[in-house]
């Protein structure tokens, strides 16, 4: 290919890329006159489908990639429903966002042609049940349990690699699609004691949480030819819960999934550190008001339960003084005290 034709592509890309990006704004204006509330929703929505379907940002979308079809939303309904456990009113909502935007597009035509071609099978895309569909939460020492047991359970296949998947997705509360995509060349060692991810999370949206450079070293024991981290494939991760409900013996209305060792992860830093606005950038999520918050590489830095057992002496609390267990106590979260008086309410009924 000569220099004047790859200029040429080039330049075709970017017009296609700016098409359909202001051809967006035009969407969000329109509708930004009826309600700004209603407008800004429609961004975000189409913003997270198109990460999750195309891995791309709006502003990189060219022609082709709004060519969309009945198995991308397929895909999309599978990634925030059935593993992310997004509430299905959101998910219709989501869906709605997009349909009405493909719609709109369709409509547009450039040189003669339509922008997107064919909106047919609109009528096949079933709406998600609008009841709970809350995925199960697991504790730490379950996932550790799970841990343990893919490393000496019979016919386990990469059993080091997702033995390290399932600890690396509670430490960072990294989501699946993004844990699968994660590559060596996302770390980046800061110091002798912390190493940043950049991760590809909630459809390529950057955030940067961490791991300490302990468990980093010990994940680098998996490290082969492939430039991902976790070369292994989703239905090998969905196989893989598949045996893990069996073996731990959960019952099916826990509803325990990949996306719980995530919860457990989650619901670790928020009893570590009883702050919401934390646990929230924590987990990388959205709020109604803004869009996804952002890790910088020198705010807060945070460490996971798999990293945080680095610094913790597991028999702590049986070597301090009586003043100090009692201190430290006092310092629990008002759940975990009513957690701990149950216990010793129950030790106590049982000897007497």
């Amino acid at each position: 290919m000569g220099a004047i034709e790859r200029n040429e592509n080039v330049t075709k890309l970017n017009t296609e890329n700016k098409l359909i990006y202001d051809q967006l704004q035009s969407f969000i204006k329109m509708n930004k006159r009826n309600s700004e509330n209603t407008a800004t929703e429609y961004q975000r929505d189409i913003k997270k489908f198109f990460r999750i379907t195309k891995f791309k940002e709006i502003e990189h979308l060219s022609i082709e990639d709004v060519q969309i079809t009945l198995d991308d939303f397929e895909l999309f309904i599978e990634e925030v429903y059935d593993n992310e456990g997004l509430n299905g009113k959101t998910v219709n909502r989501n869906i709605a966002s997009i349909r009405s935007f493909l719609n709109y597009l369709h409509t547009k035509k450039i040189n003669g042609k339509r922008i997107v071609e064919d909106v047919s099978y609109f009528k096949f895309i079933q709406k998600c049940p609008e009841t709970n569909n809350s995925h199960g939460i697991l504790t730490v020492d379950e996932v550790e349990e799970i841990a343990r047991l893919i490393l000496v359970k019979p016919r386990v296949r990469d059993r080091e690699i997702k033995y390290f998947l399932v600890l690396f997705a509670m430490d960072t509360a990294i989501r699946r699609t993004a844990l699968l995509n994660l590559k060596w060349t996302d770390f980046e060692v800061k110091n002798d004691e912390t190493v940043l991810i950049k991760a590809l999370d909630k459809g390529n949206k950057d955030y940067r949480p961490s791991i300490s450079l302990k468990r980093y070293n010990d994940l680098l024991t998996i490290k082969g030819e492939s430039e991902k981290v976790f070369p292994i494939s989703k239905n090998a991760v969905q196989s893989l819960m598949d045996r893990v409900r069996v073996w731990m013996n959960f019952p099916p209305e826990r509803n325990i999934v990949f996306h719980s060792i995530r919860k457990a992860g989650v619901t670790f830093q928020w009893k570590r550190t009883n702050n919401l606005n934390i646990t929230r950038k924590f987990a990388n999520h959205s709020s109604p008001n803004a869009t996804l918050l952002y890790i910088e590489d020198d705010d807060e830095k945070f460490l996971g339960a798999w990293s945080s057992k680095d610094e913790i002496d597991d028999c702590l609390y049986k070597n301090v003084s009586h003043e100090e267990l009692i201190k430290g106590i006092e310092n629990l979260n008002k759940d975990q005290i009513l957690l701990l008086n149950l216990k010793l309410n129950e030790i106590i009924n049982k000897n007497e």
